[in-house]
């Protein structure tokens, strides 16, 4: 469920490789969160980011994230996406804005096996509007069969199977959605104006 409510105690949510594979290749979503069904149109226009809060059994991982659209016939549209290698999440603050995290990918850092650390991922910017009736859904995996990924190449190599990953969401770890929403704009009441009055003299 995603929910604007902050998350609270919660268990963290769990997929191993190479099992997760089957699920891809079957174009299925390995975790997925999913709004309720919207009320209202949903306009989503600007600069988007993911924080996620994870852990992996392995050195090293990658992050693939999708934002799409979940239709009332069960149909899914993409939206956006973004990925983010594991060893590369390190932040330039002063490079930095709402929904833009920027990495300078000059130093890999290696994770501690079963830590939990904070990725900021960056998704491509959108112009959006979630229709009423339809939900905004985020898919994160660790392989993508749409990607010609380098990343599977070097875990594939370098890892030991099984990997385990995790993601949390609970207070301690609090992973969101950052969106950029457009309220609707307050209805206006016409004002007549004061020039529809004067009678001009007739030429």
């Amino acid at each position: 469920l995603l929910s604007k409510e902050a998350p609270a105690a919660e268990p963290p949510d769990k997929y191993k490789m190479p099992e997760s594979y089957a699920q891809i290749a079957a174009r299925k979503p390995v975790i997925a969160y999913a709004t309720p069904v919207l009320e209202a149109d949903l306009r989503v226009w600007g600069p988007v980011a993911l924080t996620l809060y994870g852990s992996s059994t392995a050195l090293d991982t990658a992050w693939y994230v999708k934002v799409t659209d979940q239709k009332p016939d069960g149909t899914q549209a993409m939206v956006t996406r973004g990925i983010l290698k594991a060893s590369f999440r390190e932040v330039d603050p002063s490079r930095s804005g709402p929904g833009q995290p920027f990495h300078p990918f000059e130093k890999q850092e290696l994770l501690e096996p079963g830590k939990v650390y904070e990725f900021q991922i960056e998704l491509t910017p959108m112009c959006y509007t979630f229709k009423k009736g339809h939900s905004l859904r985020v898919e994160i995996a660790s392989e993508d069969i749409d990607y010609n990924s380098i990343h599977r190449q070097v875990d594939v190599l370098i890892l030991p199977w099984p990997v385990e990953n995790s993601i949390y969401h609970d207070a301690a770890h609090p992973s969101h959605l950052l969106l950029p929403v457009i309220p609707d704009a307050p209805e206006i009441t016409p004002v007549k104006s004061p020039v529809a009055d004067i009678n001009w003299p007739a030429p």
